[in-house]
């Protein structure tokens, strides 16, 4: 997990930006501890963020812990879904090919502690993204996709050149090929 890149957030529009596609003009807070972050962009090393202020100390750039990289690949989650830079599959077990997934109309996303949520007008949850298979109980009603954190963080750290990040659902479907051929 250390290979991924930690994004930020931009003061100005209070949205998450990928350390590849930050902007020295723009301004930037820390994920973790919300403090202001220095933009080091030169000539000949990768960019990357320090501190302004060095109290309290903050290790998020330097030995993120496991929850700071979720918190990371979640709200990185949230921005491909409300930017439409992610299709998602779901794997039929059967046939074992991949289908993509037709994601409900929604009207923006929300990032909670463990899940991103697809809501409507009425800020109502029409689906939900969690990590791994011990995910938060959730009512039964909305689809949830499970995603794998590391296959997300594989996915985004190589496809920023395409622009567009393809996850496939741990949870397994029965395509409508197979659920015709065997019932």
């Amino acid at each position: 997990m250390n290979s991924y890149l930690l994004g930020v957030i931009n003061k100005q529009t209070g949205r998450y930006e990928s350390i590849i596609s930050v902007d020295k003009p723009n301004e930037y807070k820390c994920i973790d501890c919300g403090g202001d972050l220095i933009l080091r962009k030169g000539e000949k090393n990768f960019q990357s963020f320090i501190h302004k202020n060095k109290f309290p100390a903050c290790s998020y750039f330097k030995t993120p812990t496991e929850l700071m990289l979720k918190t990371d690949a979640l709200l990185h989650l949230k921005e491909l879904l409300d930017t439409n830079k992610v299709t998602i599959y779901s794997k039929c077990s059967i046939c074992k090919f991949n289908f993509e997934t037709k994601l409900p109309k929604f009207i923006t996303t929300v990032k909670n502690l463990n899940s991103v949520d697809c809501v409507d007008e009425t800020n109502k949850t029409l689906c939900k993204f969690v990590f791994g298979i011990n995910a938060e109980a959730t009512p039964i009603d909305v689809p949830i996709y499970r995603i794998n954190i590391n296959e997300l963080i594989l996915r985004i750290t190589t496809s920023y050149a395409t622009k567009k990040v393809e996850l496939v659902c741990e949870d397994l479907i029965i395509c409508d090929k197979c659920q015709a051929r065997y019932r």
